[in-house]
């Protein structure tokens, strides 16, 4: 990587601090970038602390912090796409932190929902904080990650440990902060993880938003729970139904990603074929996109079916 781009870098990552109105700790803490403050400095080299010797930062920390500031070094083979679905999940985020909302937003798998939740917290880094869920999500560790996110200490119990997330969001919010909750993949919560939701929306209610964000197997788990009369669901239900917003279904003639791009009949017959959803589209395209521009070759049905080891029948 040359100076003149490390230059550019470091240059976009000052605009970035300043229209975001964070400060350089807090870059650094967010994109997990070594060497930041020396590079900020317009040094791209560093002292080994146990030999003396000066080496040169490597390329991939300048790589690493391009991609979070949403600074394009590398040629850009499968740029974003403003779907729908993109558009619908932004305009709510923004205003379920501006305003403090609620919100269940439902969309199919592969739909570009991680994809939008991150692109939206990186354009707002302060006060947005996402917590993806899993099939391991439980209590505490949901309460860890939150605090992860607050970059708070985690020793406690879970009650203890309840009061000072809401204290501290509490305290963001009267600082200037529109802190915002995002819970992504959040299908995967359950019974002690809701009620734990339930706890910080109670004591944050009009000062912190609050989304959900899954597949319909968040909204059939919260109905069976409310259903069933789970301590504290048929309310947990009725206060997030109110902010329920579906997302459209896929597209899956893909003519808002393919329209720019020339395919040749098989190979888009191909691709329709085996593409279920936005981002087994993007996997199988982008490799084949960049092998065939580093080649100098036509991207064909051929070329396609080699990249993926798709045989033909």
């Amino acid at each position: 990587m040359t100076k003149e781009i490390k230059d550019c870098v470091v240059e976009a990552a000052r605009i970035y601090m300043a229209q975001k109105g964070i400060s350089q700790n807090e870059l650094q803490s967010r994109s997990g970038v070594s060497y930041l403050s020396t590079m900020m400095n317009g040094v791209y080299t560093y002292k080994n602390s146990r030999s003396g010797d000066i080496g040169n930062i490597p390329d991939k920390w300048f790589q690493k912090l391009a991609d979070y500031i949403g600074y394009k070094i590398q040629k850009d083979y499968w740029p974003t796409v403003l779907t729908s679905q993109f558009k619908t999940i932004v305009a709510e985020l923004k205003g379920a932190k501006e305003d403090a909302r609620i919100r269940m937003i439902i969309g199919e798998t592969g739909c570009g929902k991680s994809y939008s939740i991150d692109r939206f917290r990186k354009s707002n880094p302060k006060g947005t904080y996402v917590i993806t869920c899993s099939g391991q999500t439980c209590q505490s560790s949901l309460i860890r990650r939150i605090l992860q996110a607050l970059r708070m200490d985690c020793k406690g119990n879970c009650d203890f440990l309840l009061d000072r997330i809401s204290a501290e969001i509490r305290n963001r919010q009267l600082a200037g902060d529109k802190p915002l909750i995002i819970l992504d993949e959040a299908e995967n919560l359950r019974l002690p993880t809701f009620k734990a939701v339930k706890s910080i929306y109670d004591y944050l209610k009009g000062q912190c938003g609050i989304v959900l964000i899954g597949t319909d197997q968040l909204l059939d788990k919260l109905e069976v729970l409310s259903k069933k009369n789970k301590e504290g669901m048929p309310q947990f239900y009725d206060r997030f139904s109110s902010g329920l917003r579906y997302l459209r279904p896929i597209d899956r003639t893909y003519s808002e990603f393919l329209s720019t791009i020339t395919l040749e009949p098989g190979l888009k017959e191909l691709v329709l074929k085996i593409c279920r959803s936005y981002r087994s589209l993007s996997d199988y395209m982008e490799p084949a996109l960049r092998k065939a521009d580093e080649k100098g070759v036509m991207l064909t049905e051929d070329f396609f079916r080699i990249i993926h080891d798709l045989p033909k029948a």
